[in-house]
């Protein structure tokens, strides 16, 4: 081969290396920007939804579209999007992202509710007698009709009886399905209550579920009720339960110590609680110093704490003393009976918030009860007036 020859071949060499090396390193570039991106899209996942749990809604939806502009197609993206709006009282981004999350039935039935959950008085707080029954349960006003309504933080929307529909003149909407805290699964169709009066409460647009049968309608029926008010519409205020005094105070705004309402009574625990994408308030204990949510849910009406069969051993792989040393704050549960059942399929639990199971009405039904949304607490008084 000639000197011109192999001078050529070399160039080639030369020139094939150096474009391999390129593309090599943009290759590289790309595979490194891709992962930036997915490592980018799991960082702000995680802190939307701990927006989203600790229910700081605005920040939520910051995350979310972060995440959005990165994943577009991501459809459970733009359901979370909806949620963290319509708790923001954004309707109208609320039904965008539903449109986007291909949820075009349910962003229908909002473009007809307008302003919800809008409480037109100026009053700060409304108070209501609990009927006779083991459950939260209080008179309300419906078109000049009452009663018996549920107040269950285990439901994430209000419930109506479909016989208590007719009544009242409600027109069934799109079908729908909520799935309990208990997993059970409840077909129905969405409605919208015109004005609900709890109290001296007028509550205007409360968008709610038509099931066919909730409960025993007769008036000889232990723990008969009507209907269900939900945590969408709950945890748009700070809600008292005195089982002593048997009445219930629904305030617009922080309730102290020294309110008339708390007047004598001792604060004997203030437990935190998440507030899940679902609409259950998930409060923070732990055991063997291991942290782990509970759902509370007043309308559960089995045993007063049930577990996660998913942390049986957990939980009851110790020696009774150890047992009893799940506590809620510096609420210590003792005498745990081995009762378990499983967590609805449709309860997404994160690696960061494993959840141990339901904590029933029963439990806390010594005390009064302070549903603070405020501050995200559960607090306990002591049933002192």
């Amino acid at each position: 081969m000639t000197k011109v020859g192999i001078v050529i071949v070399l160039f080639k060499i030369s020139f094939f290396e150096n474009s391999f090396c390129k593309n090599l390193r943009a290759n590289q570039k790309q595979y490194k920007s891709l992962a930036s991106e997915k490592e980018l899209l799991k960082a702000y996942k995680a802190r939307g939804f701990l927006a989203l749990y600790r229910n700081r809604n605005s920040e939520a939806r910051k995350f979310f579209q972060m995440c959005y502009s990165l994943s577009p197609q991501d459809a459970k993206l733009c359901e979370l999007l909806a949620i963290a709006s319509l708790r923001e009282n954004d309707r109208r981004g609320a039904i965008f992202w539903m449109h986007q999350a291909h949820l075009i039935g349910l962003a229908r039935f909002y473009q007809m509710v307008k302003h919800p959950f809008e409480c037109s008085n100026s009053l700060q707080n409304a108070t209501c007698p609990l009927l006779n029954t083991s459950y939260p349960v209080v008179p309300l006003e419906i078109d000049g009709h009452f009663f018996a309504f549920l107040i269950d933080t285990g439901a994430s929307t209000s419930i109506v009886d479909k016989k208590v529909a007719q009544a009242v003149g409600l027109k069934e909407g799109c079908p729908s399905e909520l799935v309990l805290s208990n997993g059970k699964r409840i077909q129905g169709a969405l409605s919208t209550l015109p004005i609900l009066r709890i109290g001296s409460f007028a509550i205007k647009n409360v968008p709610a579920m038509l099931i066919e049968k909730l409960k025993p309608l007769s008036s000889g029926a232990p723990n008969s009720f009507h209907g269900v008010l939900g945590t969408d519409l709950l945890s748009r205020f700070n809600i008292l339960i005195d089982y002593q005094t048997k009445k219930i105070v629904i305030s617009k705004r922080a309730m102290e110590q020294g309110a008339t309402f708390l007047s004598g009574s001792k604060l004997l625990a203030e437990i935190p609680f998440l507030f899940s994408p679902q609409g259950l308030l998930l409060l923070k204990g732990s055991l063997q110093s291991k942290e782990v949510f509970f759902i509370y849910d007043t309308g559960f009406g089995g045993y007063p704490l049930e577990f996660n069969q998913k942390y049986r051993n957990m939980f009851f792989g110790f020696s009774v003393p150890a047992r009893s040393s799940l506590i809620f704050g510096p609420v210590a549960i003792k005498k745990i009976s081995e009762t378990f059942s499983q967590l609805p399929l449709t309860l997404e639990e994160r690696e960061e918030i494993p959840i141990g199971g339901i904590i029933g009405n029963r439990l806390f039904s010594r005390y009064k009860v302070l549903l603070n949304f405020s501050k995200m607490v559960v607090q306990l008084y002591d049933q002192k007036n």
